[in-house]
This record gives structure tokens, sequence and C-alpha cells, in this order.
């Protein structure tokens, strides 16, 4: 005969159960902020990686307008691409653009908290929530974790919907709704969908919903309407998960993106294994990477003891999570520090719930009691504080100074619509210019395993007018042609040395040769019989005095030039008189570039015209070897003077010889009347 149970004990276990259930928000609750607090003060110090900033140039390009994977090349899952363009849109390339993913990898701490406390009731309500408690610490401050969820790489994305599929089994566990099931199945179409992490999910979900079978709902292997249940349970999940994923490949090019996202990793695969030289094409883990995770594999034993001796069934999902995680890593290739992270939520868990266990044992022996809360709170300072010194702060300038006389390059010598190629994204978005949208991934990878050849380098350049191309020690490596090739394409090879640091050098390629792309204001404008002017662009007004402004014009030799001509820029207040002037050579070298050496390309100087004996101080291409039937297009930048008055100005350009001040006539057809100047607009100054 049951025992009835009085009603005073009732209502006292009712008054302890809401004690617990507030105990355990409590201490998500604080799990919680102090995850966000951590991460906004490691966000604000730290720049854009190199991985990220591939994953931001996607972003930023798709939100130009450019159609992913049919235009821009992406390595990325349209769920993840569709938050790289929110990202971007939102918050541009700032660090700030990664708190979407910040907030995604909140989630995922809040379902393995949910999920592990749910699964630990057996330790009772404070043992549950201290499981829970120490699992999220555990998985929010591993120092890979932590890395990877303050970034936007895309690891932390995909484990935050695995885990909340994880989360809706749970569920479905004691609330036995078919929803639930589709829900799993439409979370992890979410992670698959962001990135192709957790594929081992089907397997740790139809374990879970396995166990939930056998020992919720009293079913047998030996009985037909069990396996009946799990088929129609399977078949819900997978149809949750096929139609997210569904979804997804409507709305972008199928076959582009499965060319770029699935078939170039068996491509790279294929690469690897036949290269000979073995080439490492990526930043392999190192036995000191792991060293974190030494600390929660203990634990994590101490977790299957309890499994074991509190028959916690559920539980053995995370053993399963991790074998198939183990799994996964020994058949990636390559594998870098940050995909270890994908056996992290079940040594968390597990970590969790043998030393919430060890602490209730501890706590039910007479005068343990301190003990036991001393080894919690260790755990818990230990786990929040120990990783934060390991945390890697990105110095990509700082480590090598001439990569800022490059991006002072870059931002000085072309226009802010101007396209650069570097397999340094980092560089694009200091210097505040994007790549082509096929050239957005330049990765090691990609070089190595063919899928970029020089040749295709070249022709997007070509195509796009990109004047700059900043050489990397890998081109040598992986695509040897391209050297020649942008020797060819460019007029000026620079080499950049920061004094600060003599043995680094950078190679820089500028200025096409020939630019096929029309002017955005076409002109046909001669000046002399020596120059044709294609037309222009300025920066649109209003100009802020102490602001930078740029000025592209497009130019032509009619002949071989006679002299080494200097371009005038005017500033002409509303009375026609000059307020402010912008004489220079073309091309001119800037101290600030740090150039320790020109390399010309020897097409200008095949037709015997000499080298000026005062080169470069006529600018780097002089116009006296400028070659007749190229178009060049020379971007100035230049100040807007901060004591300028407010106002309209008209913007003169021309050319002069400095030796005897004479300007060339300028004219649109010969016979025609002498303008002296071209009229480039009329600009207001605030």
């Amino acid at each position: 005969m049951r025992r009835s149970i009085p009603f005073e004990q009732g209502a006292h276990s009712v008054r302890l159960a809401g004690l617990g259930a507030a105990f355990a928000r409590f201490s998500l609750v604080w799990v919680l902020l102090l995850s966000l607090a951590a991460r906004i003060w490691y966000v604000a110090i730290n720049p854009l990686s190199y991985d990220e900033t591939h994953n931001l140039m996607i972003g930023m390009l798709a939100n130009q307008g450019y159609a992913p994977y049919r235009e821009i090349y992406s390595v990325i899952a349209p769920f993840a691409l569709l938050t790289m363009k929110a990202s971007a849109a939102l918050w541009g390339a700032t660090p700030a653009v990664r708190t979407l993913l910040v907030l995604y990898g909140l989630v995922g701490i809040a379902a393995l908290f949910w999920v592990v406390r749910r699964q630990s009731a057996g330790l009772g309500a404070a043992g549950a929530t201290l499981a829970a408690t120490l699992a999220a610490v555990f998985y929010s401050f591993n120092p890979h974790y932590f890395a990877v969820s303050t970034s936007i790489n895309l690891e932390a994305g995909a484990l935050a919907f695995a885990l909340l599929s994880a989360a809706a089994v749970e569920l479905f566990r004691t609330r036995p709704h078919w929803g639930w099931v589709l829900a799993s199945g439409a979370c992890f179409g979410l992670s698959i969908a962001f990135k192709i992490f957790v594929p081992y999910g089907p397997g740790v979900i139809g374990l879970s919903l396995l166990l939930i079978e056998l020992n919720e709902r009293g079913g047998s292997l030996r009985r037909w309407a069990s396996w009946q249940r799990l088929l129609i349970q399977g078949a819900l999940w997978l149809a949750g998960a096929v139609m997210v994923v569904g979804f997804f490949l409507l709305v972008v090019d199928r076959n582009a993106y499965l060319e770029q996202v699935i078939a170039s990793r068996f491509e790279l695969r294929e690469a690897i294994e036949t290269d000979a030289g073995e080439v490492n094409i990526a930043e392999a883990v190192d036995p000191v990477d792991l060293l974190p995770y030494l600390p929660l594999a203990l634990g994590a034993l101490m977790g299957l003891v309890t499994l074991i001796r509190l028959r916690l069934a559920q539980g053995w999902s995370w053993a399963a999570w991790l074998v198939l995680a183990l799994l996964f890593l020994a058949s990636h290739d390559p594998v870098r520090p940050r995909h270890t992270v994908t056996v992290l939520p079940a040594l968390a868990a597990l970590a969790g719930i043998g030393l919430g266990y060890s602490v209730r044992l501890l706590m039910q022996r007479p005068g343990r009691g301190p003990l036991a809360a001393g080894l919690a709170a260790t755990a818990l300072v230990w786990a929040v504080a120990l990783p934060l010194p390991l945390l890697p702060v990105e110095h990509f300038v700082e480590r090598h100074p001439a990569r800022q006389a490059v991006i002072d390059y870059v931002r000085q010598a072309t226009t802010p619509d101007d396209c650069i190629i570097s397999k340094e994204n980092r560089l694009h978005f200091l210097a505040g210019r994007l790549s082509t949208p096929y050239l957005s991934l330049i990765s090691t990878a990609r070089l190595f395993s063919g899928l970029l050849p020089a040749e295709a380098i070249l022709r997007d350049a070509a195509a796009h007018d990109c004047p700059v191309l900043v050489w990397a020690e890998t081109f040598d490596r992986l695509v040897p042609a391209l050297r020649q090739g942008a020797a060819d394409h460019y007029s000026l090879k620079l080499d950049v040395r920061s004094p600060l640091e003599p043995d680094h050098l950078m190679e820089v390629f500028a200025v096409p040769m020939h630019t096929g792309q029309p002017a955005p204001q076409p002109a046909n404008l001669l000046l002399g019989d020596q120059f044709r002017l294609r037309g222009w662009w300025i920066t649109p007004g209003p100009w802020q005095r102490g602001r930078l402004v740029y000025l592209a014009s497009y130019w032509e030799a009619l002949r071989p030039p006679d002299a080494d001509y200097k371009i005038f820029v005017h500033l002409l207040d509303a009375q026609g008189n000059q307020a402010a002037a912008f004489d220079h050579y073309p091309f001119e070298l800037r101290e600030a570039y740090q150039v320790e050496d020109i390399h010309l390309n020897p097409r200008y100087l095949a037709s015997g015209v000499e080298m000026p004996g005062h080169y470069p101080a006529s600018g780097m291409i002089p116009t006296r070897l400028w070659l007749p039937g190229h178009t060049l297009k020379e971007t100035y930048s230049l100040t807007v003077p901060a004591d300028l008055s407010p106002g309209l100005y008209s913007v003169q350009m021309g050319m002069y010889d400095e030796a005897s001040m004479a300007r060339l006539p300028v004219t649109a057809a010969p016979g025609e009347p002498d303008q002296g100047q071209v009229t480039l607009g009329t600009v207001e100054v605030q």
C-alpha cells in the first residue's frame, strides 16, 4: 500500500522545489551576466583576427548587394552568412560586429546549464543546480571556447544550436509532445546551416531518444511498439532538420553553395593527402593547446562514475557526445585549436555532474560542509580566473610596423571605392578597402588546394581594376606564377620596410599599366598635343575641414611626352580667388609610405627613354615615361585645410611644366579655345 504524505510535508516539499527553482534561475543569471561582462571586456581589447576578417569580408560584400556563392566566394554556410551580413550592416568593421555571435554563445551556455540541471535531478535540487552551474562555467570560461565565442568564427554558434537541439529533446522527456522532437530537429538544422561542426548530432539525439524510450516510457528493444515510436520520432526529428536546411538552400545558389562549402573541403583533403612536401596549411593543435582540457577530462571521469552510481541514464548522451566528437576530430584535417571545442560541452557537463556529486557527498558528512563549499568555490574561481591570462590578443600592426606603412599607402593612394588584393583581410579593414567578391577569401587552404590559381587572381584584379596587390610570402610557395603576372600587370613594385623592424619586408604591386574601367565622370579633354584626360572622380561634398578627400584622374599619353609635368589642383572661391592649392607630381612618393626601393615596370623604359635623374621627386611614374595608348588612373588624396572658410568652391585641375611654369592648354578638340584648366565640379566646404 502506498504511503500517504502529510499535507505539511507535501507543502514543505513544494516550497523547497520552488526555492530550488529560484536558486537555479539565480545561478543561471549569475553565470550569464559574468560571462557577458567578461566577453564585453575581451571584445573591447581584442582586434579582429585573421580568420574573423575572412567572415566579415563576406558579410560586408553581401551587405553591398553581391550575391553569396554566385558572386561572393564563401566557405561559410547560409545561416552564418546571413548572420555576418546582419552584423556588418549593424556594426561594420568594428569589434562590436561580434555581438550576435556573443549572444549565440550565451544561448549555448544557458542550454547546457538547463540540460545538465534536469539530467542531474538525482543529485537533489541543490546538487543539480551546482552541477549545472559548474558545467556552464567550465564551458563558458574554457580558453578555447571563450576566444571562439568572442569572435565571428562560427564554432560557438554551431554548438549553441546543437545544444538547443539537446535541450528540446530533454523537454520531450518530461513533456512527451511530438512538437519538441520537431523543434530539436529544427535546432540541429540551424546548427548545420551555421557550420557543419557537430555532424555527429543525430547519433547523440538518437541515443537520447532511445534512453527516453527505455527509461521513461517503459519501452523495450524487444517490442515493435518501441521501435515504431522511435522511428516516428526519428522521422519527425529529421523532418525538422531538413525543413530548416531546405529553406536556406532555397534562398541561395545551391550548386555554388555545394561546390564552395562542401566540395572544397574534399578537394583540400585530397590535396593534403597527395602533397609530398607536407605543406602546413593551418596552425596545428599543439599538446600545450590541450592543457585546459586536462582538468575537465579528470572531472569527466568522475562524472562517468556518478552516472553509473546514481543511474543517471540520460547523462550517457554526454558520453556519446564525447566519443563521437573525438572520432570527428580524428577524421578532421587540419585540426586547429578552436576546433577542439567540439568536445567541450560533453567534458563540461560530465565534469559538472562529477564535481557536483563529490560536493554533495562531502556535505552529507558531519563537519565537511566548509570543505565542500570551499571545493565548489575553488572550482568556480579556477574556471573563471585561470583562462583569462591565456587568452590571445591580436597585435597585427604593432607586430610588423611595415604593415602600417602599407595601410597608409593604401589609404592615401586609393579611393574608398577601390578594391585591393591581399591575403590579410585585416589589412583591408584597417585601410578601409574591400576585396573583390571572388577574392573575398584568399586563404592558404584555397591556394593550396588549387581552387584559386594565379591566373584567376590576375583576371579578377584586371576585371575590377584593383590598384593594389599586397604580396604575401605564401604566394611564392603556392602560386609562384603570380609574381611574374603581377609584375607584368602593375606599373610599380614597392619594397616597404620600417626602421623599427628592418628584418621584415613587405612588397606592394601598385598602379595597373592600363586601366580598363571607365571613369565615373567621363571626359575627352586634350592637354596640348601630349595628354588626354579621360575622366575623373572626386569625393562628393560637403567636404569637412581637416578631413581627407580624394581626386582620381584618368590620363592617356597621346605621344611620348617631352617633360615631367606637374598636376595642379586648386580650390577657387565664389569670387574666383585661389583659396587652396595642391600641386603635385603624379604618383608622388610620401614619407609615410616608408618605401625602401621602387621597381618600375621595365616597359616604361623599353622605348629608350632615360629614367629622370631626380627620380622619384617627379613622381614614381613621371609623365616623361608614360606610354601612349595606356590609360593611367592617378589617385591623389588631400586634406581640406582646417582654416578654410565655409562655402562653395570650384575644383580646378590641369598640368604645367615646373621649369617654365607654363600650363598645357586644355581643349575639347584641336583648334578650340584654351580653357586654361579643367573644372571638376563645385563642392561645399563645411
